[in-house]
């Protein structure tokens, strides 16, 4: 592996030191990972966050030691990190993902300069600038990360979407939290429970003497005022009245999928206008 080892810029005299791991620094454990990534010789190799726990310094060698082995050994790297900036100096393509499922792709340029997906346009708003006279609008997304085990209908980004709309994929029980928000805030004194009833459904029930035409107005005007707030209430697609209560219908949704938009460059978000002509999907 001596070959390896000088290649990932350790010295044949400290070999001795791959028998004592814990005696490396973090710096020379990353070389040490890469030498033993050389033996075999190989044309493609996966960097999951190679430099994510190194000081800034021993980050740039680590680096400039990985391109300087693409060009000396023609390797191709698929480069995983949650750094975009870091990407975008490093990779000739980008794709994006989010809950384990790519949202945008395509070359660098495409990806940073003419970003479409609402999570892409967030991650580079809060990529730091160098020029202080740079004074970027950032978008600071809300909430966590839903569960990768419980992953949300429609649109997985939905959620913590600030661009979120009708079809994104609202559920009932985003809908029935928003109401019940609205409930606890005295916005709706009519209303006397809320209920799921089904995926697609929120069952409500009426105070006693009021009438249900009063109340369904009543979370009409509501609903109208607060949707821009409270984007949840956007995937209500119809208020009425049944029998002594009020049924809430939801919006229909669909996941997206996606659409190239020009060579090489696709992107997942039903805000995205495909081009006239016929365009295939991409498979992630």
């Amino acid at each position: 592996m001596s070959r390896s080892l000088e290649d990932a810029g350790l010295r044949p005299a400290e070999e001795f030191v791959l028998r004592f791991p814990h005696e490396l620094s973090g710096g020379q454990r990353q070389r040490v990972s890469i030498a033993a990534a050389l033996a075999l010789e190989p044309d493609f190799i996966v960097a999951d966050e190679p430099v994510s726990m190194l000081d800034v310094s021993i980050r740039t060698e680590i680096l400039q030691l990985m391109m300087d082995l693409r060009e000396k050994r023609g390797l191709t790297y698929l480069f995983i990190t949650h750094d975009l900036s870091l990407a975008w100096i490093l990779a000739d393509r980008l794709a994006v993902m989010y809950l384990g499922k790519i949202v945008e792709q395509g070359t660098a340029e495409q990806v940073i300069s003419r970003p479409k997906h609402p999570y892409t346009q967030a991650l580079i708003s809060v990529v730091p600038s160098p020029d202080p006279r740079h004074l970027a609008k950032r978008t600071i997304l809300k909430g966590e990360r839903p569960d990768a085990v419980n992953i949300p209908s429609g649109c997985r980004f939905h959620p913590r979407c600030p661009l979120a709309f009708e079809k994104c994929g609202w559920s009932a029980d985003e809908v029935a939290d928003e109401l019940r928000s609205l409930s606890a805030g005295g916005l709706l004194p009519e209303i006397a429970g809320i209920q799921v009833q089904n995926p697609g459904t929120v069952a409500i029930g009426i105070v006693p003497g009021m009438t249900p035409g009063s109340a369904a107005a009543n979370l009409r005007r509501v609903a109208s005022e607060n949707r821009d707030s409270r984007l949840a209430l956007k995937g209500i697609a119809d208020i009425r009245e049944n029998g002594d209560a009020i049924r809430v219908t939801l919006q229909a949704w669909e996941e997206p999928v996606l659409v190239e938009l020009e060579p090489g460059n696709a992107v997942a978000c039903h805000l995205v206008t495909p081009p006239a002509e016929s365009v295939p999907t991409v498979t992630a």
